[in-house]
């Protein structure tokens, strides 16, 4: 049986936060839930290894668009792959979550489907990057960024 992919799931809303938790669980991820950013936080350092978070833009203590940036300024974290959603959907107010670090943005309301495309696209997105840079830090100087040929 494989490993299922952990999610942290950041969400104010109670409804929502439960309609989520009920749409990933039944998509075979294993999901955490907080309510607001600096639970996602507290969540975040018990808990390291997350595959993915999901993140509403508006919380209260500390905003979507603020936990990425802190998400982003920490070693630990900066490389999990964040999904933003919310329902502020103007063109500078998506591109301002994309460039505080999100992978993709999903305007509200959206279905199910879109939410696990965009799941799946992230957690893919995050893999391809990981084995990037573990080529990258491998011992063998052939294979360490140079695609195949040998060190200048």
């Amino acid at each position: 049986m494989p490993i299922k992919q952990k999610i942290l799931a950041v969400e104010d809303d109670e409804f929502s936060l439960e309609l989520l938790r009920h749409f990933l669980s039944e998509a075979e991820y294993d999901v955490m839930t907080a309510i607001d950013g600096l639970d996602a936080l507290r969540k975040l350092e018990e808990n390291p290894s997350f595959d993915l978070i999901l993140l509403d833009r508006v919380l209260p203590k500390l905003g979507g668009i603020d936990l990425i940036l802190k998400i982003r300024a920490d070693e630990r974290f900066q490389d999990i792959p964040i999904v933003m959603q919310s329902a502020l959907a103007l063109p500078e107010q998506v591109l301002e979550g994309k460039e505080a670090g999100a992978v993709y943005y999903l305007t509200k309301p959206f279905d199910r489907s879109a939410l696990l495309q965009a799941v799946k696209s992230a957690l893919e997105a995050g893999r391809v990057d990981r084995s990037a840079e573990n080529e990258l830090d491998c011992d063998d100087p052939y294979r360490r960024g140079s695609a195949g040929r040998p060190p200048a």
